[in-house]
């Protein structure tokens, strides 16, 4: 056998051996978070087949934002690069990218792209090997993104799947407290409405029980119907200024103050579950200033601010409080911080005993 041969058959048994490896990453990669998946494409990259630099790039078909990671050479140049390459496939040269590479200067590179018109992302990869990429390089660079792109979109699923069910959750809750507890409460209300007609002189013999256990079965019904509202908030095709001055509207149905919404900016659309997460936490303030704070003045702003970002700010007028001092049942307050944290918005309370309360929340966090 020709020593041709020979190395055609070694490099033909390494291929083979990385392409099995290969394999393997659809398995390791289940149930990975996103960036996750990214990552560890990025270090397969690198780790198996011996490259200087590694950047991945897996984008979602759903128009949320892509995944960006680099290893090896920290090539702060390539991102602009591609961007201003849109749609480039194939071998590159490192010194025509950036001048000043130092190693690297001697070294070629590859971008592969997932998908047609790299809607899926792309993989690249750069070292200073003589012919590198080879067509089986080339090869396994592919099957290497396809497997990440694969368990990119999975992970992207699993997440619907759970959204899908928690809203499901949600709303099956949501009809349980109405059709149970809400409405139980609203008859009671009506029988005591009804018993009080009915008794005349007699009810005011036990007036003082009888209208105590009406005022607890009236506030019980608001804050079930509240909680009904949280847990299906409303959609509706105005957006969140349309869906705070609603949540507005039902407070003053019971609030005795004056209360006051402010829009301000260009409306723009924002994802479901961001929106659902600063309604609730409008909501949630709504509620303790009108029921808690003893005030007569209630200010609501909504701004559009650049960038997509949204700032929200419920404040009052009213007695404020120690937010150091411990107090039991602040659970409402812990919730807000709880859905800011979710949607990765910054959450702020201002108050102190005497002087109001304001809480701003503002989306993105930066």
């Amino acid at each position: 056998m020709s020593t041709e041969s020979n190395t055609d058959s070694v490099t033909l048994r390494g291929a083979l051996r990385e392409l099995v490896a290969l394999s393997t990453i659809p398995a390791a990669w289940v149930g990975r978070e996103p960036p996750t998946i990214a990552a560890g494409l990025a270090d397969v990259l690198v780790g198996s087949l011996q490259l200087d630099f590694a950047f991945v790039r897996l984008c979602d078909p759903k128009g949320g934002n892509a995944i960006e990671v680099m290893r090896g050479y920290t090539w702060k140049e390539f991102p602009e690069w591609l961007q201003n390459h849109p749609g480039f496939a194939g071998r590159f040269s490192c010194k025509a990218i950036s001048p000043d590479l130092g190693a690297l200067e001697a070294c070629t590179g590859v971008v592969i792209p997932i998908g047609v018109n790299a809607e899926g992302g792309l993989v690249a990869g750069a070292c200073n090997r003589t012919a590198f990429p080879s067509e089986i390089e080339q090869l396994l660079f592919s099957v290497a993104a396809n497997h990440a792109a694969a368990a990119f979109q999975n992970a992207r699923l699993a997440e619907w799947v759970k959204t899908a069910a928690v809203a499901e959750e949600r709303n099956r809750l949501a009809r349980d407290i109405h059709d149970t507890l809400a409405q139980a409460l609203a008859l009671i209300v009506m029988q005591l409405q009804h018993a009080e007609s009915k008794l005349g002189p007699a009810w005011a013999s036990a007036r003082e029980p009888l209208e105590t256990v009406r005022q607890l079965a009236v506030e019980g019904l608001v804050q079930a119907r509240r909680s009904v509202g949280m847990l299906r908030p409303p959609t509706t095709p105005h957006g969140l200024s349309r869906a705070v001055q609603e949540a507005a509207d039902l407070v003053r149905r019971y609030y005795g103050g004056c209360l006051d919404v402010r829009v301000t900016g260009v409306p723009h659309a924002l994802e479901r579950s961001v929106e659902e997460e600063l309604l609730a936490i409008v909501r949630e303030a709504l509620t303790n200033a009108a029921t808690h704070s003893r005030g007569m003045r209630i200010e609501v702003e909504l701004a559009y601010l650049d960038r997509g970002s949204v700032r929200l700010a419920v404040s009052d007028d009213g007695q404020g409080f120690d937010p150091d001092q411990p107090r039991d049942g602040r659970y409402g307050l812990v919730g807000m911080y709880e859905r800011a944290n979710r949607i990765g918005a910054a959450l702020t309370l201002v108050t102190e005993p005497g002087a109001g309360t304001e809480i701003v929340v503002v989306w993105p966090n930066e």
